[in-house]
């Protein structure tokens, strides 16, 4: 259930990519939601709201599937493999993703995840977005082998860092190993 704006915000930006596959009907479920993000809105949600919350989740199992990766298209790069991850203070999640053969969703190949220890916990932000990066490229590895994959974050100071320039030997050998699979 969602019981405050915070967990509703969180929601609606986790299912946000939708919106580009499913168009108005995302668009109304999204419009009846957003109410509940004024100020003076009364909680908890209408049966609406819950309706369209539902609506929203079916949405998003039906643009995202399990799948099996296309080694082919991604060794042709027709259709590459994607790897998306984050981090938080207590933990990482990431997931590998490809576009499927008609470009009509995406098909997820696997999603992992861990908790941060007391240590990680206290690191910069930028050095556990890196780390959600690794661990996600580390358990991917298991399940599809080495093959190359681009890497998305939302923290442009993870691109940079690829420069090599003020960069720290743990950083560098984790962007290495990153790396490595192309």
């Amino acid at each position: 259930t969602i019981d405050s704006p915070t967990e509703l915000r969180q929601f609606l930006g986790s299912t946000n990519w939708v919106k580009d596959h499913a168009g108005a009907t995302y668009s109304s479920a999204v419009k009846i939601l957003t109410r509940y993000l004024m100020k003076g809105a009364e909680w908890p949600m209408s049966d609406e709201a819950v309706k369209a919350k539902n609506a929203i989740k079916v949405m998003v199992k039906h643009h995202v599937l399990l799948n099996t990766l296309d080694e082919v298209a991604v060794l042709n790069g027709s259709r590459p493999q994607h790897q998306i991850a984050d981090c938080s203070k207590t933990g990482w999640g990431g997931a590998i993703y490809q576009v499927s053969a008609d470009f009509s969703r995406l098909n997820v190949v696997g999603q992992y995840s861990g908790c941060l220890n007391d240590a990680q916990a206290l690191w910069h932000p930028l050095s556990q977005e890196l780390m959600a990066h690794l661990m996600t490229r580390r358990a991917a590895r298991k399940d599809i082998g080495r093959l190359p994959a681009e890497c998305w974050t939302d923290h442009a100071n993870v691109v940079r860092m690829v420069s090599g320039l003020d960069i720290e030997p743990k950083h560098c050998r984790w962007i290495g190993e990153i790396y490595s699979d192309g």
